[in-house]
């Protein structure tokens, strides 16, 4: 979320740029939007970041980027449901768009608990989902967001274990991931934004329930 492009997600803006799922080819439509900061410099949330990198990592992998997902982690996992998205020139739209259900999400979480590895396979290289938890400098400057592709707990105003970790979906949608805890927390209820809803106040509860049964 370091790019550096020309990026704004919000719908309400009179020159929305969030519109690459829209677009015939979602990637160039991205690439299209100009530099405003060198890259590495300025965090903003950018779906057209997202879908840049997968259409960089479908490229390296080449004619089976298509199956790649399915066959290198949804199998593995046992995500049977797990749909996703590509735009109609076959970039994946890898900024979100990515279709399963709640246990196969539950499935996701634990496997980045566990740290890339499932059923005695080590499916990530060791060392892998520690990079991916580790903190971005310049997402630190000025809101503390701390975040990569995945959002860190201690970043969101979140009274959570220092370890905490997040992925956030749409409309409140959230995975949170609490290793010292062995927690995974699954919500997929859709919740509109503009009502000021939080998912902080169940994250709490959950985690000490959890606490409580111990």
């Amino acid at each position: 979320m370091t790019s550096g492009l020309k990026w704004s997600e919000d719908g309400d803006s009179p020159d929305p740029d969030g519109l690459e799922n829209l677009a015939h080819d979602a990637a160039a439509f991205a690439r299209d939007h100009p530099l405003v900061a060198p890259p590495g410099t300025k965090f903003n949330y950018s779906g057209g970041s997202s879908v840049l990198l997968a259409w960089a990592w479908q490229n390296a992998v080449g004619a089976d980027a298509r199956a790649y997902p399915q066959e290198r982690l949804f199998k593995p996992l046992g995500m049977t449901s797990a749909v996703l998205k590509a735009d109609p020139s076959g970039t994946f739209l890898g900024e979100a768009f990515l279709f399963a259900n709640a246990r196969d999400w539950v499935r996701f979480g634990e496997f980045l608990r566990l740290n890339g590895e499932w059923n005695g396979a080590q499916l990530l290289p060791p060392g892998f989902v520690d990079y991916m938890r580790s903190p971005v400098p310049s997402c630190d400057e000025g809101h503390g967001l701390r975040c990569g592709q995945l959002w860190l707990g201690p970043g969101q105003g979140f009274r959570l274990p220092a370890d905490t970790f997040m992925l956030q979906g749409h409309l409140r949608q959230v995975i949170a991931i609490i290793p010292s805890r062995k927690l995974v927390i699954l919500r997929i209820g859709l919740t509109r934004e503009d009502i000021g809803y939080s998912v902080a106040k169940l994250l709490y509860a959950i985690v000490a329930a959890c606490r409580s049964y111990k």
